[in-house]
């Protein structure tokens, strides 16, 4: 049986530092509102820019959280979506393609 498994979709015009931080950011949000789901996989996926990340959110619907950062006024940075069974119910999310976070090495844990 495959896992279940939550989505996060961050935006590539973003710093990698920052891309791991608004991620982490949203996926607390996602656990604040839907809850855990033990044994899930997370998938990471970009967008080009704010733009398209607001048009993922509005065709996930009520299944994800949206994150705006507002300390650093760069808008909504990510998004999570909750842990989804038997597969993604969002098939055009496969389109979207992570080319790499490319971390610093002192962020990068052995």
């Amino acid at each position: 049986m495959e896992r279940p498994k939550a989505y996060c979709i961050v935006r590539k015009d973003l710093p990698p530092a920052l891309k791991v931080v608004q991620a982490r950011e949203a996926l607390q949000a996602a656990t604040a509102k839907f809850g855990r789901a033990p044994g899930s996989e997370l998938v990471l996926l970009e967008v080009q820019d704010e733009h398209e990340l607001l048009f993922e959110f509005m065709s996930l619907k009520n299944a994800a959280v949206c994150h705006f950062n507002n300390e650093m006024n760069i808008g909504y940075t990510s998004l999570a979506t909750h842990p989804f069974e038997g597969g993604p119910r969002f098939p055009h999310l496969k389109r979207l393609e992570l080319d790499g976070l490319n971390l610093p090495q002192h962020l990068v844990h052995s």
